[in-house]
């Protein structure tokens, strides 16, 4: 149905002393700057049912700051008009009794949004955030379970986990004897670590393709309820040391296949401090070999070999098997030579001086007591 429009023009003032019949238009072109503290110059009215109301027509308002209404003459005439409030982006349904700051969220909740979006403030999410690309982020990041909650990186072996950044606070596991630094298969490289090492539980393993070097400033304590080097197989054993004490509350035993080599610069002892009897010092040779022991000495003094007992008697050779001789003294010389026999006619002792001239190259002499020379079968031979 045709409607005849009428021309109103004048200024927001002017237009609202006008009565608008329903349908007709009225044209504001004011030279005013703002409506409030917003600029509104022009607008275009509508009239409506009665004439007093109407409804505005215009393009999207927009300003740095929004429209008050509110005690603005003709300002009714601007309800529901939509304003871009270009400081804070913004849009507002502008109203005399109030403005309504537009929520437009439901415009992309369940949509996609294309290309690329920036925010410069906050970001606030109160259920899940699902990002299926990569995600940057630049300052301070905190991640927090919650209550009782999980942080998960990755969620398979395929996944890696770069550290390019040092680590500046403890690592603490969520509980004891539960959780592994590596594997079997997966290793690490070196560690670095100073301060102090606590290892408890065990067993413990270091298993090395070289050498393993333990140094330590002060004092180097292994205590355990043994102590086994070299267990799995038979390997060289060096120690290498200014002193070496060895202290034992029980026996010590020195087990070797082959030689046992016990060399001194400087005096050596060995001594037993019996308290009850059969606490020997043996030092035997086993074995029906022609294998022999030793003593020597290249002490040049009186006592260069010295044996002695001071309390109680002392053997020499009282096993010594018939047909074996023991002998004292160089055979080139003087020697004595005992000679035990299962035949009687074979047992004998021997003195001989084999070199020496004196008159004296044998002596036997008793210088407070007399001396006996005794013969069982009556045979008694001197011979000068």
């Amino acid at each position: 149905m045709a409607q005849i429009i009428k021309h109103r023009r004048g200024t927001l003032a002017n237009l609202s002393g006008v009565t608008l019949n329903n349908g007709e238009l009225g044209i504001v072109t004011s030279s005013v700057a703002n409506v409030g503290d917003a600029p509104l110059k022009t607008a275009i009215v509508v009239g409506h049912t009665d004439g007093t109301n109407r409804l505005p027509v215009s393009r999207l308002s927009y300003g740095n700051a929004v429209p008050n209404l509110g005690g603005i003459t003709g300002g009714a005439n601007f309800n529901d008009l939509i304003h871009y409030d270009s400081d804070n982006c913004k849009l507002y349904r502008l109203n005399t009794g109030g403005n309504t700051d537009l929520d437009l969220t439901g415009a992309i909740a369940d949509n996609t949004v294309n290309g690329t979006l920036s925010v410069t403030g906050v970001v606030s999410a109160s259920s899940n955030v699902w990002i299926g690309g990569n995600l940057h982020a630049v300052g301070n990041i905190t991640f927090e379970a919650g209550s009782s909650g999980t942080i998960t990186l990755g969620d398979s072996a395929g996944d890696s986990v770069s550290f390019a950044a040092d680590v500046t606070s403890n690592i603490i596991p969520n509980a004891s004897d539960s959780y592994n630094l590596g594997s079997d298969s997966q290793r690490w490289n070196e560690l670095y670590l100073s301060g102090s090492i606590s290892a408890s539980g065990g067993p413990h393993h270091i298993i090395s393709a070289t050498t393993i070097d333990v140094d330590a400033e002060g004092a180097l304590t292994l205590d355990g309820g043994s102590v086994t080097i070299g267990g799995d197989a038979d390997v060289a054993f060096d120690i290498d040391t200014s002193t070496l004490d060895i202290d034992s509350s029980g026996a010590i035993t020195i087990d070797g296949t082959s030689t046992v080599s016990i060399d001194g610069a400087d005096d050596m002892n060995f001594t037993i401090t019996s308290g009850t009897a059969g606490e020997d010092l043996t030092i035997a040779q086993l074995g029906g070999n022609d294998s022999s022991i030793f003593i020597t000495a290249a002490g040049t003094g009186t006592d260069a070999i010295s044996i002695d007992a001071t309390a109680g008697d002392m053997l020499i050779a009282p096993n010594l098997i018939n047909g074996k001789t023991l002998k004292i003294g160089p055979s080139s010389a003087t020697q004595m030579v005992f000679t035990p026999h299962g035949s009687a006619a074979s047992e004998k002792i021997s003195l001989i001086n084999t070199a020496g001239t004196a008159d004296d190259a044998i002596k036997i002499d008793a210088e407070a007591g007399g001396l006996t020379l005794a013969a069982g079968n009556d045979s008694l031979h001197i011979d000068a």
